[in-house]
């Protein structure tokens, strides 16, 4: 996918912000479709081209320890419109919400919750694919795909290893 890409943020204070682009997208991928003949799903290569505007809204309240995110939420709602050049109407017109919150419960550890929802619609809408390391762990990557998705997760962060010392290396 190559996409070329005007965007812009406003900030409404030092946590929230508006967010708002629009640009031109060209793209080639091997998209499902139903085979009219025997009903099997195929996998023909299709480009698709045109414009396109994208808006959001984001909030970021969170403090960050050296190892990464421990207190406050973020969050993002966005929405993106590609005009169908070829048939009229929308190519894909997404909406998505992704959350992310953390509740310290000691200077060194934590409870992180994610919520990831999304929404493709249009006249051949954009393919979600969720699975492996940052979605489902255990799931192979991209295993579970769709137009529709939704994750919710919840972790409890703590060090395993403060310092290992060895020999000839300390990792710390």
């Amino acid at each position: 996918m190559t996409a070329l890409e005007a965007n812009g943020q406003y900030p409404f204070s030092r946590y929230y912000r508006a967010l708002g682009g629009f640009g031109y997208l060209d793209r080639q991928s091997n998209y499902p479709t139903r085979d009219e003949d025997t009903g099997e799903i195929i996998f023909p290569t299709v480009r698709d081209k045109g414009p396109f505007v994208n808006a959001g809204l984001a909030g970021d309240t969170t403090i960050w320890n050296n190892y990464g995110p421990h207190k406050g939420t973020r969050w993002e709602l966005r929405g993106l419109y590609v005009y169908d050049q070829g048939g009229g109407g929308a190519l894909t017109q997404n909406f998505e919400f992704d959350g992310r919150a953390y509740v310290p419960l000691s200077r060194r550890n934590e409870l992180a919750f994610r919520l990831f929802m999304g929404m493709a619609d249009g006249n051949r809408p954009h393919i979600y694919a969720i699975g492996g390391l940052d979605t489902i762990r255990g799931i192979p990557t991209r295993a579970l795909a769709g137009n529709r998705i939704g994750l919710a997760n919840m972790e409890w962060r703590f060090p395993l290893v403060d310092r290992m010392d060895l020999a000839f290396l300390r990792i710390g």
